[in-house]
């Protein structure tokens, strides 16, 4: 069965990356990291770059690796850059400026006391319904508030769910019972499959959500779907 983990991160190294023979997308959080991550990338692996919309000379620069094909996905992360409320209109402007076949990763992950720059349901939807024809991946499918994330996010053609860490971190949780309902309930084509390595284990994660779709009836095609094929159709543009 082919797999495609939608979330790695590679700056602690690869060496405890448990599952074998996987395709992946690499999502570099940090610019000056960016080096080590064209490093690291296999034939099959995609890359993801953090959105500095606050740079101009960045935001080129981003553009020309999209242009060469060189950056498959954008992200947003609003505890790691530190974003204030009064920043997303610039924030929504510069990412209209981006092509439209650039998938968009939203982070919904909620950790830690700086709790001003915590990931906000709120403007995340903003982000999405005022650029309607982008695609948006919520990574971790919310985090501990995932059931808010489904019920607000239900109604939105352009929004996928990237199951990372949530799987392992709410696995012995009542939250689990909430991350089986959106499995269940969300069409299968906007599910994938991510770890979040090195947060996270490949392995384990895996063994969790193929019996969770074991037990929900899913097909061996949605399963496929849901493993390998949806994330590969978001982060190689496939249209």
């Amino acid at each position: 069965m082919k797999i495609f983990d939608a979330h790695v991160h590679v700056e602690k190294g690869m060496n405890k990356y448990d599952l074998d023979n996987i395709e992946k997308n690499l999502i570099c959080n940090e610019l000056n990291l960016l080096p080590l991550y064209k490093q690291t990338l296999n034939k099959n692996d995609t890359l993801s770059l953090i959105f500095d919309f606050r740079s101009k000379e960045n935001i080129l620069h981003i553009k020309d690796l999209i242009s060469n094909q060189q950056l498959s996905a954008l992200k947003i992360h609003s505890r790691i850059q530190k974003i204030f409320i009064h920043e997303y209109p610039l924030l929504i402007a510069e990412l209209k400026e981006i092509d439209d076949n650039t998938p968009v990763i939203l982070d919904a992950w909620y950790y830690g006391h700086d709790y001003a720059h915590l990931p906000s349901l709120e403007h995340n939807i903003n982000i999405i319904t005022e650029c309607p024809n982008k695609k948006f991946i919520i990574a971790h499918a919310g985090g501990y508030e995932l059931l808010k994330y489904f019920f607000h996010l239900r109604d939105l053609e352009n929004v996928f769910y990237d199951l990372s860490l949530s799987l392992q971190y709410f696995h012995d949780s009542s939250i689990f019972m909430d991350l089986k309902k959106i499995i269940k309930w969300t069409p299968h084509q906007k599910l994938i499959f991510g770890s979040d390595y090195p947060w996270g284990s490949p392995a384990f994660q895996f063994s969790l959500l193929f019996n969770i779709l074991k037990e929900l009836g899913f097909s061996n095609n949605s399963m496929e779907d849901v493993l390998y094929n949806n994330a590969v159709n978001l982060y190689r543009n496939i249209n």
